[in-house]
């Protein structure tokens, strides 16, 4: 769980980073946010559930797997507000030191 939140944290940030010109906050914001998208995520794990592969009886997406992909979907949808709010507090405070 972690590293998956840790790996997209860094590709999406640094892409908010170097390409949007962001700010180090402003760009963990983006990939946090980023993370709390867990209705995708179960959607492709359903589709791959319901897809048969051609040749084989079984399917793309074993049960097990998606299980796993569902709980994943959950726990990065609850855990991600909580982890953005610090970036948000930062930044709140960068704005009040920029404005008179």
């Amino acid at each position: 769980f972690l590293m998956m939140v840790g790996i997209q944290w860094i590709f999406s940030g640094s892409a908010a980073r170097y390409l949007g010109k962001f700010s180090w906050a402003e760009s963990s914001l983006v990939a946090l946010s980023l993370t709390g998208r867990g209705g995708t995520e179960i959607i492709v794990a359903q589709i791959g559930l319901t897809t048969i592969i051609v040749g084989s009886n079984s399917p793309l997406l074993p049960e097990s797997l998606f299980s796993s992909t569902v709980l994943l979907a959950f726990l990065t949808t609850l855990i991600a507000p909580f982890l953005m709010r610090p970036f948000v507090k930062r930044l709140q405070k960068e704005e009040e030191q920029i404005s008179p």
